[in-house]
């Protein structure tokens, strides 16, 4: 249990906790859980344990991820590197999968990003379309700086 955040927790068990719970009254309602979401804030503010007690509380396995540990030089090992991190979430469900610094990997074109990036955020944006089809899932962005992230990543749906 963490102290304070109340309306941070709040929230986060309106939309991906009581989905779980209630599964009856989701299906009645046609109401589904987050598949995902972005949780920003300043450093050092909570982030990765809220979502340690999140994953805790739906008894979910807690995957953590580096956005910067993506990143490679080598051409195309990046892709590979995202595609293998969906690919153990999907084999260890239920989970959070929670992707630290997503704006490291996830920036928007507005801003200067080399190839490598594009690429990335191409092939996450691919895999988050494909979570669709997933259960028991949820992914999770986090960043310092939620401005900076590509719009398509914030696209409804994603």
């Amino acid at each position: 249990d963490i102290g304070n955040y109340e309306n941070t927790k709040s929230e986060l068990k309106e939309a991906i906790i009581a989905p779980l719970e209630q599964k009856g009254i989701s299906r009645a309602y046609n109401i589904k859980p987050l598949k995902g979401i972005i949780f920003f804030g300043p450093p050092g503010t909570g982030k990765t344990m809220m979502m340690r007690a999140l994953a805790n509380e739906i008894h979910a396995n807690f995957f953590y991820v580096k956005g910067t540990s993506i990143i490679s030089s080598y051409t195309g090992e990046s892709e590979k590197i995202l595609s293998n991190v969906f690919s153990v979430a999907n084999k260890n469900t239920p989970c959070v999968l929670f992707i630290d610094e997503i704006d490291s990997i996830a920036t928007g074109r507005d801003f200067e990003t080399d190839d490598v990036r594009r690429h990335i955020l191409s092939q996450l944006l691919q895999e988050l379309d494909g979570f669709q089809k997933l259960e028991h899932v949820i992914v999770v962005g986090a960043t310092n700086t939620p401005d900076k992230l590509d719009p398509a990543l914030l696209r409804p749906g994603r």
